[in-house]
Order: C-alpha cells, then sequence, then structure tokens
C-alpha cells in the first residue's frame, strides 16, 4: 500500500518536472584558441626539440621537464543578446607529458653530458567544445542579464 502510493508520488513528480521553465540563460559558445603546449618546468639538460602528438616542442636550452599539451581551439560560454544556451558536444583531453635529465659518467665519477628522457604521460580533462542551441521556452519571464 504505502509502496503504491510511493510509486504515484515519484510518478507525478518525474512529470511535473519538464513543465516547471526555467529562465533561458541568453549564452552562446564563443571559440577560444590558445598555443599548443606550455612548458612548466625546464631541466638543465642540452636542448631538444620532441614531437608530442604531431606537436614540436623546442626549448632552445634545457629540458621540457612537464609540458602541458592541449587543444587548440576550445569553447566558451558568452553573453547573447538572443534566447539562446550552450550545450557540451564533448569534452576535449590534454596531456601532462614528464621528461627527466639523466646525467652520463666518465668512469661513474665525472660528468659528461646529459639526456632528455622521457618518464611518462597522463591524459587529463581539458577544456569543453559547445554549441549554442535556442532555448526551449522563450516566455517573458526570460531576460537578457
Amino acid at each position: 500500500m504505502i509502496s503504491n502510493l510511493f510509486q504515484k508520488l515519484a510518478a507525478s513528480l518525474l512529470l511535473a518536472m519538464p513543465s516547471v521553465a526555467q529562465a533561458c540563460p541568453f549564452t552562446m559558445a564563443k571559440t577560444v584558441t590558445q598555443t599548443a603546449y606550455e612548458v612548466i618546468a625546464i631541466g638543465e639538460c642540452a636542448g631538444v626539440t620532441l614531437n608530442v602528438n604531431g606537436i614540436n616542442i623546442s626549448t632552445g636550452g634545457g629540458c621540457p621537464l612537464t609540458t602541458i599539451i592541449r587543444p587548440t581551439v576550445y569553447s566558451e560560454p558568452a553573453p547573447s543578446a538572443l534566447p539562446t544556451k550552450v550545450e557540451v558536444l564533448a569534452l576535449q583531453e590534454s596531456m601532462i607529458v614528464n621528461y627527466t635529465c639523466e646525467s652520463t659518467y666518465f668512469l661513474l665519477l665525472f660528468p659528461v653530458g646529459s639526456n632528455c628522457t622521457y618518464v611518462g604521460r597522463e591524459v587529463i580533462a581539458g577544456p569543453h567544445l559547445l554549441h549554442t542551441v535556442p532555448c526551449a521556452n522563450k516566455g517573458a519571464g526570460d531576460i537578457p542579464l
């Protein structure tokens, strides 16, 4: 009896939810461009040029110990004069790539050079790709901010 009553109450609440109108946010997707990578730390090794996922990373002198590789184009919400909103199309991936300086020695005592050696990478969440869609409700309560 109580279970049946609870089911009817839950069903009526779920059916009523779409009828609750939310104000249109008046936003649109704005395209943003950025550099493909950012070197966070440089170690004291010989300078290298690395190619990671087709992106050339050059550090005139030194080893890029930590580098963030990110998409060059992404979207962010921006104000709009039209009754529109943004929706997420995709979440792009960024990557953290780590290297280390490894010294080489002659007779285990005399340093003769160093190499920039790949340690590993970690894929992290990156920026969103957004697109603009019209608001479903275009009522009188929708006023641009």
